[in-house]
């Protein structure tokens, strides 16, 4: 705490004036080194750089780059060209990707025996009643293991491999088919990627069409208007609201990145829910995973006439006094549910149903209904 005697202070600055003088004296050449010693590296790196752009590589590594590029043309020669074209593609490993065109109808069944020829004979009745209502022109393709389809009706047969029918099984996620026959969507999942049609409008095999022209109408529009701006559009199982449910007899989609993309992770989900889960609860979800991620992802509902079905509606509260008491729980049966309409507004177009029959039935009234 107590101040340097005075010749203590001045030695201290002698020695702090003789360190500046010496790094005066030192440190110019220490620069001047290390100036040197960089241009002489950088020199030799441009020249190294140099003699190996210049410099022919010798006979043996030639010879060597030779065998494998010969190696390499080879084993894409072995690989079948499809497989070619999905690996160049940045949004689907699907065969056809690059060929996709047009617009048109894409239609399922699949599966074993019972199966299959249940939903391929349902699948052929729709399709008949697409074909006759509308140009030679409209497309209709149908993925179906069987063997041969009629080409009276059909235009295109996608044929999956076996090792990709799955087993099915008549819950499906708590659905309780009442036909009992084994369903699984994910073999359909898969081959949404592969339709051949730029716009695609896939449908459930029990539909039918009721008015002439209507589907290859709504094909060329949504073909003119790139889908009127969406990637994908659904039918709704919300009857009463404007929030949007899928129901997936009833979907037409625009191949887009951002639908490829909605594909992908739909059947990635679909896998890790399960084979035979419902496919609706796992499409709703990769639509809000996109939208919540920012995807340029746009999701459209397919207006009534062109989707209409019947939903059912849960029977209104019973009344206080026959409500369960503590502990006592009566399970809903679907057989008490309403089966309603949403409210339709013109002429129904396509119907979710086997019996054309009812198309005189819902096109009866006037006005909305």
């Amino acid at each position: 705490l107590r101040p340097a005697p005075a010749g203590g202070q001045k030695q201290r600055c002698a020695l702090s004036w003789r360190c500046l003088v010496a790094l005066a004296l030192v440190v110019p050449g220490l620069l001047i080194l290390a100036g040197l010693q960089a241009r002489r590296s950088s020199h030799s790196i441009v020249q190294i750089r140099r003699s190996q752009q210049l410099q022919p590589l010798p006979l043996r590594h030639a010879k060597k780059e030779a065998a494998r590029a010969e190696h390499a043309a080879k084993v894409d020669a072995s690989l079948p060209a499809s497989l070619l074209e999905a690996a160049n593609s940045p949004i689907w490993a699907a065969a056809g990707v690059h060929a996709k065109s047009g617009a048109g109808l894409l239609l399922f069944a699949y599966g074993p025996s019972s199966t299959l020829q249940h939903f391929l004979s349902e699948a052929t009745q729709a399709a008949r009643t697409f074909r006759e209502s509308n140009p030679p022109s409209l497309s209709i393709a149908i993925v179906t293991n069987n063997e041969t389809v009629d080409s009276r009706v059909f235009s295109v047969h996608l044929k999956p491999r076996m090792d990709l029918l799955f087993a099915g099984d008549t819950d499906n996620g708590g659905q309780k088919r009442a036909d009992k026959l084994p369903r699984q969507w994910l073999t359909r999942l898969l081959f949404l990627a592969h339709s051949p049609y730029t716009i695609t409008w896939a449908l459930d095999s029990n539909v039918v069409t009721c008015t002439p022209n209507a589907a290859s109408s709504f094909l060329a529009a949504a073909l003119a208007t790139d889908l009127w701006g969406f990637n994908i559009a659904h039918a709704s199982q919300r009857v009463s609201c404007a929030v949007v449910y899928p129901h997936n007899f009833n979907i037409v989609f625009r191949w887009s990145p951002p639908t490829a993309s909605l594909l992908r992770d739909w059947l990635l989900l679909q896998i890790r829910l399960g084979v035979t889960a419902d496919d609706q609860k796992t499409l709703h979800l990769a639509e809000l995973r996109h939208i919540a991620a920012g995807s340029d992802l746009r999701v459209g509902r397919i207006t009534v006439p062109f989707a209409a079905a019947f939903y059912p509606v849960p029977p209104p509260d019973p009344p206080a006094a026959a409500k369960p008491g503590p502990g006592e729980r009566v399970p809903a049966s679907s057989s008490s549910y309403r089966r309603i309409t949403p409210v339709l507004r013109g002429r129904v177009h396509v119907l979710h149903g086997t019996n054309r029959s009812h198309c005189r039935l819902f096109n009866g009234g006037r006005g909305a209904r």
